[in-house]
């Protein structure tokens, strides 16, 4: 090998050494420039931070009691059980509703999840089941039974008591008229098995009658158990509704317009006009509210915009069928 050769090599090999140093030297810059704003962000988020401390215990309705294992105070807990008790919110209805408050009061405070409300209320059935073991069983009663509610892969079988010298037929059932009697879960319920929990739950109760959704294993538990056995009045109506309506063209189309209304009618004139959420699976246990929005644009004709008007001709053009569903 020639000796101009390695010297080439060896200019070529120091030049990249003083390159690489060259590189070294920039990344190192640029590694303490990025601690240097990480330390610089954390001070800043310490200080946020202490700030919504501060706000927290100064405006948030804070009751100064947090339950055991629970991220929220007592009070945000009774609040959100009273939505849904009184009120008769759905979760997330009660989580917009509890934004909205805090937004509108200036509280800067953290809102719960929809998932934590549903918790708040399985855990206030088991507070309701302590507490019945404190109620009378003298009297006539009537037991309400669902096993419809899910927790994880397991069905939630709960018995409620009413006692009927008490509540008057004047009105609907409301939380604070029922006893919790039972409450357990399992991965399947049949009826020997609810037949068997009935009978420990209502042991020294005169039980005179039971009312359900009509669910297989439970009517056939109220058949061995030898109990008179009543359809809840929504469930039945809603059985009926479906048998008639769900090949019904009008009914069909009803639900077609007003799903696409929900899409479209979201912001702008038209939002006032908007119909109510059902969800698909209930589309006839909820169909209530949906003859409720068409009785609201039939009421309101001459006052609804000429878009909204246009759009909702169908209704018009159909109105013999609507206005029986209104009856």
């Amino acid at each position: 090998m020639s000796v101009d050769n390695c010297k080439s090599k060896e200019k070529a090999w120091k030049s990249k050494l003083r390159e690489s140093k060259k590189e070294v030297k920039r990344l190192k810059k640029c590694l303490e420039e990025v601690r240097a704003s990480r330390d610089g962000w954390k001070e800043k988020y310490k200080q946020v931070r202490e700030e919504q401390k501060g706000k927290r215990s100064k405006n948030a309705l804070d009751s100064g009691f947090r339950p055991r294992r629970h991220h929220y105070d007592l009070s945000t807990l009774i609040l959100v059980l009273h939505l849904i008790r009184y009120g008769g919110m759905s979760f997330r209805c009660c989580v917009h509703c509890l934004r909205c408050m805090y937004e509108s009061l200036g509280i800067a405070d953290r809102v719960p999840s929809h998932v934590s409300v549903r918790n708040w209320v399985l855990k206030q059935g088991y507070s309701m089941l302590k507490a019945a073991k404190d109620v009378g069983k003298e009297g006539r009663w009537a037991i309400i039974v669902d096993e419809s509610i899910t927790v994880g892969k397991q069905r939630l079988l709960v018995v409620l008591g009413l006692e009927l010298g008490a509540w008057q037929f004047d009105r609907g059932i409301s939380l604070q008229d029922v006893v919790v009697l039972h409450i357990s879960r399992r991965e399947e319920w049949k009826g020997p098995a609810v037949k068997a929990v009935l009978e420990e739950a209502c042991k020294g109760r005169q039980v005179v009658q039971a009312v359900s959704d009509g669910g297989r294993n439970l009517v056939n538990a109220f058949g061995l158990w030898n109990m008179p056995y009543f359809s809840d009045c929504t469930h039945r109506i809603a059985n009926i509704l479906k048998k008639y309506l769900k090949i019904n063209g009008d009914f069909i189309n009803m639900n077609a317009q007003i799903t696409t209304y929900r899409r479209e009618w979201k912001l702008g004139k038209k939002a006032p006009w908007r119909p109510p959420a059902v969800r698909g699976h209930s589309r006839f246990l909820n169909v209530f509210v949906l003859i409720d929005w068409v009785e609201k644009i039939i009421k309101t004709d001459k006052e609804l915009l000429a878009e909204v008007y246009e759009d909702c001709q169908w209704i018009f053009q159909n109105l013999s069928f609507f206005q029986a569903l209104i009856q």
